[in-house]
């Protein structure tokens, strides 16, 4: 499972690649969801972490805009994709907030 660090004022894309679970020749082709839960506890920080930016496909990946966040922090992002072979599979990534 990916992780990332982020100081809470910055702002970037983050690729989040299918590359390692995607057949040969499989494609994205719709993504189903994403979203953002602070840990411990789940209580949903979609909003606050994921920017207004809509998600994109990108070949094997799926590009998210980061944002905010409270140093401390720690959250997890699950993208959900369906391909082109009818497959669904979710991606996670943790997501720190800190400073260095």
């Amino acid at each position: 499972m990916p992780s990332t660090w982020k100081a809470p004022a910055d702002q970037f894309d983050y690729a989040l690649d299918f590359t390692p679970v995607l057949v040969a020749g499989e494609a994205i082709t719709t993504i189903v969801s994403i979203s953002s839960a602070q840990q411990p506890g789940g209580t949903d920080s979609t909003a606050e972490i994921i920017g207004p930016t809509p998600p994109a496909i990108d070949g094997a990946a799926v590009v998210f805009w980061l944002q905010g966040g409270n140093l401390g922090e720690q959250h997890q992002i699950s993208v959900i994709i369906t391909t082109d072979q009818n497959r669904e599979y979710t991606g996670i990534v943790n997501l720190d907030i800190q400073e260095f």
